[in-house]
């Protein structure tokens, strides 16, 4: 398991007795001095340096050599120690927290690397401080209860794919990718990595990005003896997969497929792996594997929207333990890290940096991208260049109550999500989007085997982030940049292929096998009884038939929902 605890306070009898609980749970004392205490399972990888007030949760490496830390020499420590953490966003990266103390005044300081790989949870005691990977842990040893706050419910159903700090568990708060929290007396919580001063900052080629990505997926897989990476028959696991036996690796690979042949990539999968030299192994979406009363996020302070993928969460783990797999990885984030857009921002972009000739030649990639017209492109296109790079992200009102969207409302967003962002729109969308892929990784039921997710690694970001957002619509074709930079190790129908299927026949089939039991769920649930739903909207969509005409993904989120509240109730 990967949980580890970090008591922090100068309530040694208040951290004592935490420690114990702990302890209680299979956890060992990994660290300790003044200003904290770090309890871990004895699994997870912590660097230490004896007579140091510093350790690192997971796996550091240098951003020069990409080469691991194994040890916490003085220059890693004096990036740790340094007061605002930029030394170390810019001399390493990796799936870290780590964690300096002062020893003078007891305060601790936590910075999460900016991948956001491993999760940071924290909560108040009456004299102490907890912070922890594990929320269902927090909550088993913090001695204060923990309640849902429907407030925070509603603004993650009203802003689907939106992360934010606030949880959905009062009390508990989360530190996000890419920020620090400093504990002592008081709380504070300060950025030391920034998605914009990336933005733009050198001329980056496809193989550039290519060495870029494959270093990175290099550095996460020397870890593992054996891989196991999960493959749609799309571009971005694809890229893993190719880089991954380019490099020698040991890896198996696995794709699920609904019976419907709209979500069945097998034939794709097939050319991957043939081009590869590899098998692969074939599962498929199965209703004895779906519990709608078990939310798939049941591990995490705040609701998901994954029930669909239950039994894909436990069939990947077990089969990545029948093979002896390590580590799980895949191709999440991809289409928001490599730009994938069907916007006319990057038309704004262009228009901007470069005036209007190519700013034209960007409209006609976007018209060839969106099957839309040239005369369509530019009127979007305008509209966006005067409202500029506000309203970023998506909102969704349906199926929730008046009240449900006024108590959304006074929930904070996600920091990168301001409107005042200094950047033009097409890249404001850009960061928007990489916000979304923060909740990505603990999305999955936990396991054996770690899920990395190496396209949202610090190194790759940063390089697709200096990327012109009209560079990843060249063509007509979304992450064009990416697709130019493997071409020549992947098979043409799959890096040139636009689009891809899904479990959306899976999804309707749920609903429909379902449609009493969520039909009582949902009006006689949680959420209707604190006035977060229409339950007359609600109603229609399950009597009416509507879901299999577009409610299908938003009922199954508000079912998930659902069984997640009534989890922490």
């Amino acid at each position: 398991m990967n949980r580890w605890l970090v008591l922090n306070g100068a309530d040694h009898g208040g951290r004592a007795l935490v420690e114990a609980q702990t302890r209680a749970l299979g956890l060992v004392r990994r660290h300790h001095c003044r200003a904290f205490t770090l309890l871990a399972d004895p699994d997870v990888p912590v660097l230490l340096d004896i007579g140091a007030n510093a350790a690192v949760i997971g796996r550091l490496f240098e951003h020069a050599g990409f080469g691991r830390i194994e040890r916490l020499g003085h220059g890693a420590l004096a990036a740790m120690t340094e007061a605002t953490g930029s030394r170390l966003a810019t001399g390493y990266w990796g799936s870290y927290v780590a964690l300096a103390g002062d020893e003078a005044s007891g305060e601790l300081r936590i910075l999460r690397d900016p991948s956001g790989a491993w999760p940071v949870y924290r909560t108040r005691a009456p004299s102490i401080w907890l912070a922890s990977s594990d929320a269902r842990l927090l909550s088993a040893v913090a001695p204060v209860r923990l309640a849902v706050d429907y407030a925070a419910v509603a603004a993650r159903l009203a802003r689907p794919g939106h992360h934010m700090a606030r949880t959905a568990l009062s009390g508990m708060e989360e530190l996000l990718p890419g920020f620090m929290l400093t504990l002592g007396r008081a709380s504070r919580v300060d950025a030391f990595w920034r998605p914009w001063d990336h933005a733009g900052v050198a001329p980056v080629g496809p193989a550039m990005l290519r060495e870029t990505v494959d270093r990175t997926i290099a550095a996460l897989a020397s870890s593992y003896d054996r891989l196991l990476v999960t493959v749609s028959g799309g571009l971005d696991s694809s890229i893993i997969a190719a880089s991954l036996t380019a490099q020698g690796r040991d890896i198996a690979l696995l794709t699920m497929a609904t019976g419907d042949p709209r979500g069945d990539e097998r034939g794709y999968v097939r050319l991957l792996a043939d081009t590869l030299g590899l098998d692969f192994v074939s599962l498929g979406y199965d209703h004895s594997d779906i519990d709608i009363g078990h939310a798939s996020s049941a591990h995490q302070p705040w609701p998901g929207a994954r029930t669909f993928a239950q039994g894909y969460d436990r069939r990947r783990q077990q089969y990545a333990a029948s093979i002896g797999a390590g580590a799980i990885f895949s191709g999440d984030g991809g289409d928001n890290v490599f730009g994938l857009t069907m916007s006319a921002s990057p038309v704004v972009d262009r228009l901007r940096a470069d005036g209007i000739g190519p700013a034209f030649r960007t409209s006609l990639d976007i018209a060839r991208l969106t099957a839309c017209g040239v005369p369509a492109v530019w009127r979007k296109a305008l509209a966006r260049l005067w409202r500029g790079s506000g309203a970023l992200g998506s909102h969704d009102a349906s199926l929730l109550s008046a009240r449900a969207l006024a108590m959304a409302a006074g929930v904070d967003d996600h920091p990168w999500m301001a409107p005042d962002m200094p950047l033009p729109p097409g890249k404001a969308a850009h960061i928007a989007s990489l916000m979304r892929t923060q909740r990505y990784a603990q999305g999955y039921a936990p396991g054996a085997a770690e899920a990395v997710l190496p396209l949202v690694a610090q190194p790759v970001v940063e390089t697709c982030l200096a990327i012109p957002s009209w560079r990843w619509c060249e063509g007509g074709e979304n992450r064009a940049v990416a697709r130019t930079a493997y071409a020549d190790i992947l098979p043409p129908e799959i890096a040139r292929r636009r689009t891809k299927g899904g479990p959306d026949s899976f999804c309707v089939e749920l609903v429909e096998r379902n449609r009493p039991s969520i039909r009582e769920m949902l009006l006689g649930g949680l959420l209707a009884g604190h006035g977060l739903l229409d339950r007359d909207a609600v109603a229609a969509s399950l009597d009416g038939g509507q879901a299999e005409r577009g409610d299908v993904h938003r009922i199954l989120a508000l079912i998930d929902t659902e069984a997640w509240a009534r989890s922490w109730s």
